[in-house]
C-alpha cells in the first residue's frame, strides 16, 4: 500500500508540531480505513493554497501509527509524518482532492527498478520510424481578413466611418456635443452634431450599490474578496468593525460588534477547508467564550452579548447553523445574504438601528 495525502493547512507537511497529524475520516478514502496498515507506509504528502486550492508543494516520506479516534462525535484518522523530503510531484496527483487517498498511479520510487536500456533503445527507434513515416504538412497560406466596415447609430441616424480614424469629444465636455471625422463618398470630412435631448433612463435600486456588489459573488481572489466584505459590513453601518490582522491560519479573523451582538467572522472562498479544520473555528469560538476581546489598541466586553463566529463564502446560498457551542452560534453566511441586507436597508425607510440589529443576529 502507498497512500498519497493532500491539505491546505498552513503548517503541513513540514512543520508539523510533534511531526502528527489527522484527517476527518469524510476525506479518507474507504479502502484506508477498512485496512489501516501496522507498518509504516510510503506517503507522498501535497500542500495545497487554503483558498485557491492549487497546488504550492510536495514531499516523499512515510506515515504510520495510524489511528482512529472521536472527538466532539466526529471520527478523525490520525497518524504520524517521517522522512520527508522535498519532491517534484507529477501533474497527475496535483489535482488530488484534500483527504488521504490510495496511490493507485504509477509513480517511480527509490526502490523501483530503471527501465532497461534495451527498452528504451527499441521505443527511440519506433519513434524514428513513425516519424519518417509521417508525410511532409502541406504548405500554409496566409489568410488576409478584410477588416467590415462599421455602422454606427448617432442621433438616430446610420453613419458610416472609416475605421482607421479615430472619434474626439469636444472640450466643451457637453455629453451630446460629439464631432467625428465621417466617410461621404469615400472623403473624408469633419462634421458637427447639434445638441439634441439626452434620454436619462429612470433611477433604479441598483443606482446606490457600489459597483464590485455583482463582482463580489464571482470573486475568485481571497484578497480583494476579504476586502469587498469589510466594505459591506462597512456600508451596512458597523462602526465598531475590525478587519482581519493576518491572511490565514488562527489569525485570519476580523471582529464586529452592533449593540449587543458580537461577531467574530472570517472570509474564505473554500469554506470546506474550515469545516474541516476544528482547530481554526474551535480557535474562534474559545475567543468569544472570554470577558474580553481586543482589537489592536480597543478592547470590547463580551458580557451579556449574543455571541456568533461567521465564516463569509460566495460558494453558497443559503445560511448554514454548523453548531452551537456554549451558546455561541457558527455560521456559514452567504455573502449575497450581506447584499440583500444592504438593499433592505434602502427599500425599508423604517429600518432603525433595531431592526439592524435584529437582521444580524438572524441573517
Amino acid at each position: 500500500m502507498r497512500l498519497v495525502m493532500v491539505t491546505t493547512a498552513q503548517s503541513h507537511w513540514d512543520g508539523l508540531a510533534g511531526n502528527t497529524a489527522m484527517f476527518s475520516e469524510a476525506v479518507v478514502q474507504p479502502m484506508v480505513l477498512d485496512e489501516l496498515p501496522n507498518e509504516p507506509v510510503e506517503t507522498i504528502f501535497i500542500k495545497k493554497n487554503p483558498d485557491t486550492r492549487r497546488y504550492e508543494k510536495a514531499w516523499r516520506g512515510k506515515s504510520k501509527n495510524f489511528k482512529r479516534v472521536t472527538k466532539q462525535d466526529r471520527d478523525y484518522l490520525t497518524f504520524a509524518v517521517e522522512g520527508l523530503t522535498p519532491f517534484d510531484c507529477p501533474e497527475i496527483l496535483r489535482t488530488k482532492t484534500v483527504g488521504c487517498h490510495l496511490l493507485t498511479e504509477f509513480i517511480d520510487s527509490p526502490q523501483e527498478p530503471p527501465k532497461r536500456p534495451i527498452a528504451a533503445s527499441i521505443e527511440k527507434k519506433v519513434a524514428l520510424k513513425q516519424d519518417i513515416k509521417k508525410p511532409s504538412p502541406a504548405p500554409v497560406t496566409p489568410v488576409i481578413v478584410q477588416e467590415e466596415e462599421k455602422e454606427v447609430v448617432f442621433y438616430n441616424t446610420p453613419v458610416a466611418i472609416d475605421p482607421s480614424v479615430p472619434v474626439y469629444l469636444n472640450g466643451n465636455g457637453k455629453h451630446a456635443d460629439i464631432e467625428a471625422v465621417f466617410t461621404t463618398n469615400g472623403i473624408a470630412e469633419p462634421a458637427t452634431k447639434p445638441d439634441a435631448p439626452v434620454n436619462i433612463p429612470a433611477a433604479d435600486e441598483t443606482d446606490a450599490e457600489p459597483g464590485y456588489f455583482r463582482a463580489l459573488l464571482s470573486n475568485t481572489n481571497p484578497t480583494s474578496f476579504e476586502q469587498q466584505c469589510y466594505t459591506t459590513l462597512r456600508l451596512l453601518g458597523i462602526h465598531d468593525l475590525h478587519r482581519p490582522t493576518n491572511a490565514a491560519g488562527t489569525d485570519a479573523h476580523g471582529f464586529f460588534k452592533f449593540n449587543t451582538l458580537a461577531v467574530v467572522y472570517t472570509t474564505t472562498l473554500v469554506p470546506v477547508v474550515l469545516q474541516e479544520n476544528p482547530l481554526v473555528t474551535d480557535h474562534y469560538l474559545n475567543l468569544l467564550k472570554k470577558e474580553k476581546i481586543r482589537f489592536s489598541s480597543t478592547g470590547y466586553s463580551l458580557k451579556d452579548t449574543q455571541k456568533q463566529v461567521w465564516l463569509i463564502t460566495n460558494a453558497v446560498k443559503e445560511t448554514e447553523l454548523l453548531r452551537t457551542e456554549d451558546g455561541i452560534k457558527l455560521k456559514l453566511i452567504p455573502a449575497q445574504k450581506l447584499l440583500n441586507l444592504y438593499r433592505s436597508r434602502l427599500q425599508e425607510p423604517e429600518m432603525n438601528s433595531d431592526g439592524l440589529w435584529e437582521a444580524l443576529k438572524n441573517i
